[in-house]
């Protein structure tokens, strides 16, 4: 069902019909709550997963569902492919009303010929993960949506160890 919803949701993103459902809020509480909520995807692998703010608490309008979303896409990805023993650190860091958001890993890294291709949803980079997992592709629509609203969506890190 989630899969089907992600993609009625890319076809009303590509005829411009999706709109946002803002509220105002705390969004460094959200993202604590929201990441707990993936320790129990972590833990099996024993991958520590970290939330680290520069801010204990910071009021503005965000669209839940769509930060849910990217932010879900981001830690689903990073705790696939992140060996046993590994770690993944989200950090939220505000400026002048703004949020940067970064998932950081010591995972297998990106093939550098996927980069290119890490938020093209036609192209479905979509790799296996360190337990044979896999993806359905649909990941670059939680950038989609970003990138509608305006907001910067970049990767950074390094490129695939092995």
């Amino acid at each position: 069902l989630r899969l089907i919803n992600q993609i009625l949701e890319l076809r009303k993103l590509e005829a411009g019909n999706v709109s946002a459902s803002y509220v105002q809020g705390d969004i460094i509480t959200f993202l604590k709550y929201f990441i707990e909520s993936f320790h129990s995807l972590a833990e099996p692998k024993n991958v520590e997963l970290e939330f680290e703010s520069t801010e204990n608490s910071l009021v503005l309008d965000y669209d839940p569902e769509k930060l849910n979303h990217i932010v879900s896409n981001l830690l689903t990805n990073a705790i696939k492919f992140t060996r046993s023993g590994g770690r993944i650190q989200v950090c939220s860091k505000s400026e002048n009303n703004h949020v940067q958001i970064t998932v950081e890993d010591n995972g297998v890294g990106i093939e550098p010929d996927v980069i290119p291709r890490l938020f093209l949803i036609e192209q479905n980079p979509s790799t296996t993960g360190t337990r044979e997992e896999k993806g359905s592709g649909l990941g670059g629509l939680a950038f989609r949506y970003a990138a509608a609203r305006g907001d910067k969506v970049g990767r950074g890190g390094r490129q695939r160890l092995g």
